[in-house]
């Protein structure tokens, strides 16, 4: 027992950890099948206006009518597409930790045992481990899964947070995981870090430098700088669930340099391929759709010129920072990029994906002009036509006032 024990702490995994990640692979796939249906099921609805699906059962339990909807799409991009790309991702990740943990534990019992039957003197006990320098000190022992120690930080931590605990986070965020962590381990890790930041941190000049500092560190891992902006996203712009306690609001100052950082990092090319344009380019939406009463206008501003280079053919960017750059634009600055998003959304044979968001900034922050071609949209290109009737509407109604009826 002790053996399976200690050969379970080396591997990073257990036996009942690696159950789960099994377990986990096959509803991940299971989920990625039912999202590839999905997918196809709303692409023939679209096209046909009606389906011989087994899921339509009768008039309230009817797939059809739920592709139909407008609660179908997000932004007109089908909720089957954001599964495939969720299921995916999970189905990659969970592989590669069950593929790493079984590398290691091959490695490990592939090595030469040394023969002990000479040995006539016993082993030396072993050496007891240092006191713990934190009652924090769990967070790097690699012997305890990660669950377990999220576990332990929460409840440690329910209550109060000391100054040198906090001192102490920080550093464990600043000088990242141990090598030895399962990479996805770490983020977990990371990201509970920062929410006990979050809820005990009471200095805002250190929690906008800590975090801040935290996105322009190009030695973390992407997914950590990316949760740091929307960590100070969720600060500058917090909805009543996620209020903090005790760390106060960002002032008008400390709101402006985090805003300045963050840009930093969304207009540097070598981060062009990265997620973190695109969180800060949402951030920024939010606060100005919000009224969030944080002054964006010197951060637009300074965006524009980045925007039209993302919203111009041949953009190295990736399309999924192209994709945020459409909507960003249709909300930051309507009028200037009005052109460019009509021909984004009228380009024939252009990115569906580039397109869809196109349109529904058009529905927002159209005229009477683009009235004509989103109904000719609507009524002749399949793939477009729902965010097209959508936008036309969204469209009629802010020019009219009046709230066209949807044909059946």
């Amino acid at each position: 027992m002790a053996e399976q024990g200690q050969s379970a702490a080396g591997n990073g995994l257990t036996e009942r950890g690696r159950t789960w990640l099994i377990i986990g692979l096959v509803l991940a796939l299971l989920g990625l099948g039912v999202s590839v249906y999905s997918t196809l099921h709303h692409i023939e609805v679209k096209a046909s206006g009606q389906t011989d699906a087994a899921c339509n059962i009768n008039a309230t339990f009817n797939c059809d009518n739920v592709a139909l909807s407008k609660y179908s799409e997000v932004f007109g991009i089908p909720l089957g597409v954001i599964g495939l790309g969720y299921f995916a991702a999970l189905v990659v990740l969970i592989g590669l930790g069950l593929a790493g943990a079984g590398l290691w534990k091959n490695s490990r019992s592939a090595a030469p045992e040394v023969a002990t039957t000479n040995l006539r003197r016993p082993s030396p006990p072993p050496a007891r481990p240092a006191p713990p320098v934190t009652r924090l000190d769990f967070l790097t022992d690699l012997g305890q899964p990660y669950q377990v120690r999220i576990n332990l930080l929460r409840n440690m931590l329910a209550t109060e947070c000391s100054e040198p605990e906090i001192r102490h986070l920080y550093q464990l965020l600043a000088q990242g995981a141990p090598k030895a962590e399962v990479a996805e381990h770490g983020y977990v890790i990371a990201n509970d870090i920062m929410a006990q930041l979050l809820g005990h941190e009471t200095d805002p000049s250190r929690f906008a430098e800590k975090f801040t500092a935290l996105i322009a560190d190009g030695q973390q891992p992407e997914v950590v700088r990316d949760y740091a902006v929307q960590y100070l996203a969720s600060w500058l712009n917090p909805r009543p669930a996620q209020a903090t306690k005790v760390l106060p609001a960002p002032s008008p100052e400390i709101a402006a340099q985090i805003l300045k950082s963050l840009l930093t990092a969304a207009t540097d090319p070598a981060l062009g391929q990265t997620t973190i344009p695109g969180t800060t380019l949402m951030m920024l939406v939010e606060l100005t759709r919000t009224g969030s009463g944080v002054d964006c206008r010197e951060s637009i501003a300074t965006l524009r010129p980045w925007l039209g280079q993302a919203l111009a053919d041949g953009s190295t960017l990736s399309q999924s920072v192209r994709v945020s750059a459409v909507i960003a634009a249709g909300v930051l600055a309507p009028d200037e990029f009005r052109p460019t998003l009509r021909k984004i959304a009228y380009q024939p044979d252009g990115a569906a994906a580039l397109q869809l968001p196109a349109l529904a900034s058009l529905g927002q922050s159209g005229d009477a002009a683009d009235l004509a071609q989103l109904q000719k949209i609507a009524a002749t290109q399949p793939a477009l036509a729902y965010a097209a009737a959508d936008a036309s509407r969204v469209l009629t109604t802010r020019l009219t006032g009046e709230t066209p009826q949807i044909s059946q």
